[in-house]
């Protein structure tokens, strides 16, 4: 896919066409943002062509044509199955590089100016006023949250890299992304949502209140605390991965639950087998394991305590 230089807002013009969409409705908005070109915004010289506004036009069509399929421009239907398509649409079909996506003002241009309305249909409920965080660009942005979502669960080990996107809930993506210690190490992340979604029916039984979300939080809480005593971007592939199952059974033994064996956890959910390693932590040189493995010589040092 060609790389093209997306357009960003400057703070005036973002907090002006805010206030414009926390007034309007719906219908007012989308006309609003019919008539917008990117070619009246800022973009940043970076030795690549600006993004055609039949580009732009052309995604925004894609986003309303998913909204319609759960009521837009009415009431939403399903949030999360909106949530989860978007993700997928913007990951695939953004024709920029990933450093221009990281950036609050190309957000911006998506929730302030490209598609307002949706932002507006998905996030204004009656009664109340709606936060203007969904439009600026940062964490709680519409687009950018749905886009980082895709970028750091989408795991190419599994038969469906989108699996882990299109499996975990709201607030389990929120607990898993949104730990700085543990987020910036994607492989940490991409096992912890495998090693969860693997184990959360185990708990359908615990009398725990919102047990399968409890156990994903306390399995991160453990990954932060093992990774004061553990690096884990020093680990192999093969390591990651035995960590995390050491540290998710262990969990699940702290809910009163026995753990179960990860070949028959996968026999059950044959989605989540990994069968592509990760190159980029694979491709390290392998260690001498003649006296055992770097994660065996850390829990002899630490312990098994989570």
């Amino acid at each position: 896919m060609t790389e093209f230089i997306l357009p960003r807002l400057s703070p005036d013009r973002a907090t002006q066409l805010i206030e414009e969409a926390r007034e309007w409705d719906v219908p007012k908005l989308a006309r609003a943002a019919s008539k917008r070109r990117a070619s009246d915004e800022t973009f940043a010289v970076l030795g690549k062509a600006n993004i055609e506004d039949e580009a732009l036009d052309e995604i925004g069509g894609e986003l309303r044509e998913i909204a319609r399929r759960y009521g837009y421009p009415d009431a939403p239907k399903n949030r999360t199955r909106f949530d989860i398509e978007t993700a997928v649409l913007l990951h695939e079909r953004v024709p920029t590089a990933r450093g221009e996506l990281l950036r609050r003002e190309v957000w911006q241009y998506f929730s302030c100016a490209l598609a307002p309305d949706i932002v507006v249909w998905r996030w204004r409920k009656e009664g109340k006023e709606l936060n203007p965080d969904r439009f600026d660009g940062g964490v709680r942005d519409c687009f950018g949250r749905l886009w980082r979502r895709a970028d750091v669960l989408r795991d190419e080990r599994l038969p469906d890299p989108w699996t882990p996107v299109r499996s975990l809930g709201e607030d389990n993506v929120t607990t898993i992304i949104e730990r700085p210690k543990t987020a910036r190490h994607r492989l940490l992340v991409r096992e912890a949502a495998r090693a969860f979604l693997l184990r959360r029916e185990l708990v359908k039984t615990s009398d725990r209140e919102s047990a399968a979300e409890e156990l994903l939080r306390q399995m991160m809480l453990r990954l932060n605390r093992r990774g004061a005593h553990m690096a884990y971007s020093a680990l192999r592939h093969d390591e990651v991965i035995a960590a995390v199952a050491d540290i998710a059974d262990s969990t699940l033994k702290a809910f009163g639950v026995s753990p179960v064996d990860e070949k028959r956890l996968i026999s059950q959910h044959p989605e989540l087998e990994v069968v592509a390693a990760a190159g980029d932590v694979d491709a390290r040189p392998a260690r001498d394991q003649s006296d055992g493995s770097l994660l065996k010589k850390i829990r002899g040092l630490v312990g098994r305590r989570g």
